[in-house]
C-alpha cells in the first residue's frame, strides 16, 4: 500500500537521477491536480462571486432596512396610543361631567329639603337659624359647582 504522504516530499530520498526524475513527475502531477481543481471549482466561484460583492448585506444596510420596516409599525403604535389616550381623556371628562350633574342634583335636593325644614321650623315657631345657615352653605356650594344661582321657591307655600 502506498502512503499518500509519499507524494508530498520536499526532496527525493536519494540523489539518483531516476529518483529525482520520479520526484519531479510526482510533484508535477500534484501541482497539475491542484491547478485543475482551482481552475475547475475555485476560479468559477470567484468569477461568479466578485460581481456580487457590491450586493452583499452589510450590517449597516440591514440596520437601515430593519429601521425602515419598523418605522411604519412604530408610527401606527404611536397613533393608537394617542387615540387611546384621547379616548381615555374623553371618558374621564364624561365621567366628571356625570359626577358633576349627580352632585348638582343632590345639592338641589338638599337645598329643597333644607328649605322644607326651614319652613317647618317657622311653622312650628322654633328657631330656623340652623336651616337658614344650612341653606346659605348649600346654595354657595351649588353656585361654586355649577356657576349658576339655584332657583329656590320664595315662599313656603310654593314647596
Amino acid at each position: 500500500m502506498v502512503n499518500p504522504l509519499d507524494w508530498i516530499q520536499l526532496a527525493p530520498k536519494d540523489d539518483t537521477p531516476s529518483a529525482l526524475r520520479q520526484w519531479c513527475i510526482k510533484h508535477s502531477i500534484l501541482v497539475s491536480v491542484f491547478v485543475f481543481i482551482v481552475v475547475l471549482f475555485v476560479l468559477p466561484a470567484m468569477l461568479w462571486a466578485v460581481p456580487k460583492l457590491g450586493s452583499l448585506a452589510w450590517s449597516d444596510d440591514i440596520d437601515k432596512k430593519i429601521e425602515a420596516a419598523v418605522e411604519p409599525i412604530r408610527r401606527d403604535i404611536e397613533n393608537i396610543k394617542k387615540k387611546d389616550i384621547q379616548e381615555i381623556k374623553d371618558e374621564v371628562k364624561r365621567s366628571n361631567d356625570t359626577a358633576k350633574d349627580i352632585k348638582a342634583s343632590l345639592l338641589a335636593s338638599s337645598i329643597l329639603n333644607a328649605r322644607r325644614q326651614q319652613c317647618d321650623a317657622i311653622a312650628t315657631g322654633t328657631s330656623a337659624r340652623f336651616w337658614s345657615d344650612r341653606l346659605i352653605d348649600l346654595k354657595a356650594d351649588y353656585r361654586k359647582l355649577t356657576g349658576e344661582q339655584f332657583d329656590m321657591p320664595v315662599t313656603c307655600a310654593e314647596l
